[in-house]
């Protein structure tokens, strides 16, 4: 969590690959928008946001929760999974093709 001055100062104490996010630029996994959404009969129903990452803009939607934590916990399993995701396809780069067509793309 980039926006905890504590976690970002850590990061340059390792000799690991680090992933980091936050509500501020020049992390790896910017969120912005952060905003409640509301059921047609007006009442809360949870909490809205964007994460950017690699060019790309992702809607993030988590019905039937509330709060900042709720977000940061969505970006942090976001960035592992998309760079876990990222590393397999470097270290399994002859499957690309399999995948490819396995998600459905012809």
């Amino acid at each position: 969590n980039a926006d905890d001055p504590d976690v970002l100062d850590m990061k340059g104490k390792t000799k690991n690959i680090t992933i980091n996010y936050g509500f501020n630029e020049g992390v790896d996994f910017l969120g912005s928008g952060e905003s409640i959404f509301y059921d047609s009969s007006g009442k809360p129903a949870g909490i809205s946001f964007r994460v950017d990452v690699g060019g790309s803009s992702l809607p993030v939607v988590i019905e039937g929760a509330f709060g900042k934590n709720h977000v940061y916990a969505s970006m942090a399993a976001l960035a592992l999974s998309i760079s876990a995701l990222s590393w397999w396809c470097v270290m399994n780069i002859e499957t690309i093709p399999c995948l490819y067509y396995y998600l459905g793309n012809s």
